[in-house]
């Protein structure tokens, strides 16, 4: 099995770890509601703090480990910055699981930090997509849409966060796992 395989697999892992802890965070929450919470209430409430929190953290260490395939993929300026963008989202997202709401304002910031960084990368990765071959500019494209999705989604009045929280995550990890297939692939 080649190196980029091992990386692909841990990439798909770092997204059945994430969704896994939110599913059974949600389903040992009987009072969140998609519309009026965000998912970190999910992490400030017990029983679900502890799944919730250790599935983000876990989740973002196998994404920090699923880097080291990214590097191998994307060569040049703009992959090294999409690279790092992601690596700190990453960090982001373990910092999320590691100050939850109740550790305060810090939290917030950690969150948003994430939320930009998600933007960030696939904005990045699209542009770089776009640069490469007439063949990336599909990816490139879905990339820059995907980014595009995970800004706007927040410019709506929400009353919980949970929804754009979860759109956002969602167009990221459509990116991660796509890489991971295209790691899986290679031989």
């Amino acid at each position: 099995m080649s190196n980029l395989k091992v990386f692909g697999i841990i990439g798909v892992l770092s997204l059945v770890v994430a969704y896994s802890s939110i599913t059974l965070s949600v389903s040992m929450s009987p009072w969140f509601s998609w519309v009026e919470n965000a998912l970190s209430d999910l992490g400030a409430i017990q029983p679900s703090s502890p799944v919730f929190n250790s599935g983000l953290m876990l989740s973002s260490i196998l994404a920090l480990l699923f880097t080291i395939g990214l590097r191998k993929l994307h060569r040049g300026a703009l992959g090294m910055v999409g690279v790092a963008f992601y690596i700190l989202n990453t960090i982001s997202l373990f910092m999320v699981g590691l100050f939850p709401e109740t550790a305060g304002i810090i939290h917030y910031y950690v969150s948003v930090a994430f939320f930009v960084f998600v933007a960030l990368t696939l904005m990045t990765f699209g542009v770089y997509n776009l640069t490469l071959s007439p063949r990336s500019i599909i990816m490139g494209t879905m990339l820059i849409i995907l980014s595009v999705l995970a800004i706007v989604v927040w410019l709506f009045p929400w009353k919980g966060m949970a929804i754009p929280e979860l759109i956002s995550s969602l167009a990221i990890s459509t990116w991660i796992l796509i890489t991971s297939i295209r790691m899986l692939s290679i031989r």
